[in-house]
């Protein structure tokens, strides 16, 4: 009885945390995608540098996107490995903190 206890237990930690992983990396992902639009609504309303051309634009676009990509396959590897969910997850707050094309182009 206590092997069966002990083993449901441990799966039940296991699913909470899958369950938190998919959690997480949703919100992230809806965090991610609202950093896109104020990214859009920025462009659109003109508050870029004027040298930010079309090009940089797309690129900075590009660059928000790499977030939502990266937590959904984080979500898809937490069916197989959380720990390596985990590390996905930790990577991608360093790809927003490197300098990239949208830190560069804002003037207000």
């Amino acid at each position: 009885n206590d092997v069966i206890a002990s083993r449901l237990c441990a799966y039940g930690r296991r699913e909470a945390r899958r369950i938190g992983f998919w959690i997480d990396g949703g919100n992230f992902i809806l965090i991610s995608l609202l950093l896109l639009a104020h990214w859009r609504w920025a462009v659109r309303r003109d508050l870029l540098r004027e040298d930010a051309d079309a090009g940089i634009v797309s690129r900075a676009t590009r660059q928000i996107l790499v977030g939502p990509a990266l937590y959904a396959a984080a979500i898809g590897i937490s069916f197989l490995d959380p720990r390596l969910s985990l590390l996905v997850i930790l990577a991608v707050p360093i790809l927003h903190i490197l300098p990239g094309p949208v830190h560069f182009h804002w003037t207000r």
